[in-house]
């Protein structure tokens, strides 16, 4: 009955006018509530507080943005990407159709040099207000004394393309989409390790393990990712070798975003495009933007063997107790005919699903 309860939501625009006609950018109102939850939350427990600021996503025009910010980049020219027609040309076919989310919105946000320079000058001012608003928050947890005993993390959902490989927005199994920024402020950090960089694999089913891992408390078993302070905490566990490798997927929720499966490693990324029967396979040190499709050459057939084999282990090990292409796989798109799809995986024959037990995904996305 103690449990303090706090919510606040502004999603879907970037500005709002009060009653007596005050216009407020949301990223303000979203920091004005932190430290409204900040001040009111009782002082003698302990607070969770999530702050999701909805822009910079969306934001292509500096309208959008506060002015403040958008003085800051004025008179800026922001350096484009590599020959992005060549780019153009490497991506697979079926990327390169201008009737894909990722291609329409390239074409009126980023393809000449101005409508790039514009909507990059908007993302930067909308990131740099919103480091201005954290700031805002920060400093209200030093002046109620709190700053130096409180676990601070500073993260984003997805990347942006920005105009890179010919496209925009996320998505896709590249590099500048699927790779997002991580920052930790732990006061158990030790002194030699604050400050420092660390290329570890971390991803974002690592977040609530790492906030329960704060708060003194185990993940529930069947949680997936991993406390992020085994990274820089000296403890037994954080001796248990970290990933070098991991699964990632993209479902299918409609025709403008074609679906994609990928194993990375740190060297290796392999990726399959089931929709369209097409795979790639990149040498991330030798070819970071990832333009050369490597399996167009015999040299590498083991190491695409051995990828595939890989992706195949780590998609069944991330879906237990369901099993992948089958009738219990939970992300057949809504209303997907199930009664074909097989019971069991072929691959790995002894995890068959139980027929008692079997889902029916209906049209309207329930399950029963």
């Amino acid at each position: 009955n103690n449990i303090f309860n706090f919510s606040s939501f502004f999603e879907g625009y970037f500005w709002e006018t009060s009653g007596d006609g005050v216009t407020t950018h949301i990223a303000d109102r979203a920091g004005s509530e932190a430290i409204r939850f900040l001040r009111e939350r009782p002082k003698e427990m302990h607070f969770a507080l999530t702050v999701a600021f909805y822009p910079p996503k969306g934001i292509f025009d500096e309208n959008d943005c506060p002015r403040n910010s958008t003085r800051l980049y004025e008179n800026v020219s922001i350096p484009e990407p590599y020959d992005r027609s060549m780019a153009y040309r490497y991506l697979p076919p079926f990327l390169q159709r201008n009737q894909t989310e990722a291609r329409s919105r390239y074409i009126y946000r980023f393809e000449t040099h101005g409508t790039f320079q514009s909507s990059m000058r908007a993302h930067y001012s909308m990131i740099s207000h919103i480091d201005s608003v954290c700031e805002r928050v920060t400093e209200e947890l030093k002046r109620q004394g709190a700053y130096d005993n409180t676990l601070i993390i500073i993260t984003a959902d997805n990347g942006e393309f920005h105009g890179w490989h010919a496209l925009a927005d996320k998505w896709y199994p590249y590099q500048e989409s699927i790779r997002v920024p991580l920052i930790i402020k732990d006061p158990r950090i030790p002194i030699e390790k604050r400050g420092t960089l660390d290329d570890s694999f971390t991803l974002n089913v690592d977040l609530a393990q790492t906030i329960l891992g704060a708060a003194g408390l185990d993940g529930p078993r069947e949680m997936q990712g991993r406390d992020i302070g085994d990274l820089y905490l000296e403890r037994p566990k954080s001796r248990k070798p970290w990933r070098s490798e991991y699964y990632y997927e993209f479902p299918d929720i409609n025709a403008k975003i074609p679906p994609s499966i990928a194993l990375v490693k740190k060297k290796w990324k392999y990726v399959n495009w089931p929709k369209h029967d097409h795979e790639q396979l990149f040498d991330l040190e030798e070819d970071p933007f990832e333009f050369q499709n490597l399996l167009l050459n015999s040299n590498y057939s083991n190491v695409k063997k051995e990828m595939q084999q890989r992706l195949v282990e780590l998609r069944h090990n991330t879906f237990e107790p369901f099993v992948p292409g089958t009738w219990c796989d939970p992300l057949w798109p809504r209303g997907t005919p199930l009664e074909d799809k097989p019971d069991c995986s072929p691959e790995i024959s002894y995890r068959c699903c139980n027929m008692s037990t079997k889902i029916y995904l209906e049209t309207d996305g329930s399950q029963k």
